[in-house]
């Protein structure tokens, strides 16, 4: 009875069973939870979230800059167009800027707009050059000299020359000439005593004149405005010689110049009842 129960409990059964469990539950434990959890989370959650982050801002970035480009492109050909457009655009009324009133040595931005409208380098003066140009566009298209300013004294492309003399006149053919400031032209033709004849004087650049002198140098027919700014006499001729036509302008002064027309016609047929008129008178 006394050896069996001091050796058989106290040393085997009880220390190395339980020493053992505990040192294993924490080796079995931190590696299990460590490479389960750690790996997983990183692996799962890293990835997922920054590639679709990246690929959305990518996109956002692709989209948002083509509409800026396209913005840039398509103003670029549209400004440089609408200067060009509008340039012509002034729409300058050619014929009203032409026709328009101006005095010499005058200077600003409708001096400017005809010295554009006639082709020539603006400088803003009304001046002999402008003058001269001036004159010879509306000699060109037909238009009234009436509106332009008297002539300077010098200018650097002088007028057509004058040459003082007398135009021979013949029935039914009309004759060109230009009257020049100052000056009215002298024309003659041939009559015979008994016979009517017609003279028209027509201009579109200033307002004309008409008169007509027998051979003895009298004055027989004169007139003005008779349509519009244009002449026209009728006379019966007394006296077989030489008759004058005086072809001149009307009012301002006698500084009108310009292209004009005249027109002889009748003086083909003797009237008995002229003759009479002429006897008597």
């Amino acid at each position: 009875p006394t050896t069996t129960m001091p050796t058989t409990t106290v040393p085997t059964t009880m220390v190395p069973t339980t020493m053992v469990p505990t040192t294993t539950v924490p080796t079995t434990t931190v590696p299990t939870a460590v490479a389960t959890t750690v790996p997983t989370a990183v692996a799962t959650t890293v990835p997922t979230a920054v590639l679709p982050t990246s690929t959305t801002e990518a996109t956002r970035a692709t989209t948002s800059v083509p509409p800026a480009v396209t913005t840039t492109t398509t103003l670029e050909p549209v400004l440089p167009v609408d200067p060009d457009v509008e340039e012509p655009v002034v729409e300058i009324d050619e014929l009203a800027v032409l026709t328009a009133s101006y005095e010499m040595w005058e200077s600003g931005e409708r001096v400017q707009t005809l010295q554009i409208v006639l082709g020539m380098q603006a400088d803003w003066i009304y001046g002999p050059v402008t003058f001269d140009r001036h004159t010879r566009v509306l000699i060109d298209r037909g238009l009234s000299l009436s509106t332009l300013p008297p002539p300077p004294t010098t200018t650097s492309q002088p007028l057509p020359p004058y040459i003082p003399g007398i135009g021979l006149m013949y029935p039914n053919e009309q004759v060109r000439d230009f009257k020049h400031p100052g000056q009215a032209d002298e024309w003659i033709f041939f009559g015979n005593a008994g016979t009517s004849v017609r003279v028209q004087m027509t201009s579109r650049h200033f307002d004309t004149y008409l008169e007509v002198s027998d051979p003895t140098g009298v004055v027989i027919a004169l007139n003005d405005d008779h349509d519009g700014t244009d002449s026209f006499v009728s006379v019966q001729l007394c006296h077989t010689g030489a008759y004058t036509v005086i072809a001149g302008n009307f009012g301002y002064g006698s500084m009108q110049f310009g292209e004009y027309a005249l027109l002889l016609t009748g003086g083909d047929v003797v009237f008995d009842a002229i003759l009479q008129k002429c006897e008597a008178g």
